[in-house]
């Protein structure tokens, strides 16, 4: 009887295994994708000449606009350089209101805000080189320059 048993579990896995082991189709080798050769030029190459910019005059350049923020007591940047032409802008991004005027020292009629409240802002127009200094009214310790080349 134990005999038996053993050719029935032997007969039985070798069925199992013949079941396991089917054949599996080969696996076709990998083939990198190829690229077209890139053409010949057709046409004579021509010398490249290098173009230097041109620089123009400043006073020939176009107005530009810088903005000053006010934020925390304080105006960012404190000190701006700029060309003759440009318009600065001041923004309020404090809770509290600001006044911008410009410094007795200046000499600059005409820069003088409203009150700012938050999210206001105020403009001006440096036409004239020099540096200019300027404060806030309402809080005076608040001081900025802007200083205007040609």
């Amino acid at each position: 009887m134990n005999r038996k048993l053993f050719y029935i579990t032997i007969i039985s896995l070798m069925f199992i295994g013949a079941g396991c082991a089917q054949k599996q189709p080969a696996a076709e080798p990998y083939v990198p994708p190829t690229s077209a050769p890139t053409p010949a030029p057709t046409t004579p190459e021509q010398p490249v000449t290098p173009q230097i910019p041109s620089e123009q005059p400043a006073a020939q350049q176009a107005p530009s606009e810088q903005t000053v923020t006010i934020a925390n007591f304080a105006f960012t940047p404190a000190s701006l350089t700029v060309t003759a032409g440009t318009t600065v802008t001041w923004v309020n991004n404090d809770s509290v209101p600001h006044k911008i005027v410009a410094d007795d020292s200046s000499n600059l009629p005409g820069l003088s805000s409203e009150n700012l409240s938050q999210g206001d802002s105020y403009s001006f127009t440096f036409s004239t080189p020099g540096t200019f200094n300027y404060y806030c009214q309402i809080h005076p310790s608040m001081k900025g320059t802007v200083v205007v080349s040609q």
